[in-house]
């Protein structure tokens, strides 16, 4: 079996789990969103994918602790030195998956998160509320393309 199978199984299941609840009742997935950095761009974004996923009908914000998904970000402003700081920040987005295989001490695949995507964005003020619903829309386009490799 690939290494990457067990997580992207589990990602997919994760995912119908999901979308049976939805269509049952008003139950959404738990996000939690962590933010490291002082910049301005990058504090308005994290505020903007909050407001983006208390928005949707398919998350929810969540606590570190209830969360079957997180969006980690780290942002730094992109001014030079004499430069105004506020007008862009670069920001690295990090999304992980609580890892539900049952513990097995000899297998870290049991124990670390599931790391599916990452990505960096160069994002100035004008541009926070677009890539906020970026940001939101990558893990359902993760998603869909892991059940299409695996058929289903």
């Amino acid at each position: 079996m690939k290494r990457w199978a067990v997580p992207v199984t589990l990602l997919v299941v994760l995912w119908m789990n999901a979308s049976e609840s939805l269509a049952q009742s008003p139950v959404k997935l738990a996000v939690h969103v962590v933010h490291a950095g002082g910049d301005a761009v990058g504090q308005n974004i994290a505020y903007a994918i909050r407001e983006e996923l208390r928005r949707s009908v398919a998350y929810s914000v969540s606590t570190a602790n209830d969360s079957a998904v997180q969006i980690r970000l780290v942002s730094l402003d992109l001014a030079l030195p004499r430069e105004t700081e506020g007008h862009s920040s670069a920001i690295a987005v990090t999304y992980t998956v609580t890892n539900y295989l049952p513990l097995d001490k000899k297998d870290p695949q049991t124990w670390l998160p599931i790391y599916p995507n990452s990505q960096l964005l160069l994002v100035g003020r004008s541009q926070v509320e677009t890539q906020a619903k970026s940001v939101v829309s990558l893990p359902d386009r993760e998603i869909e393309d892991y059940r299409s490799q695996l058929g289903r």
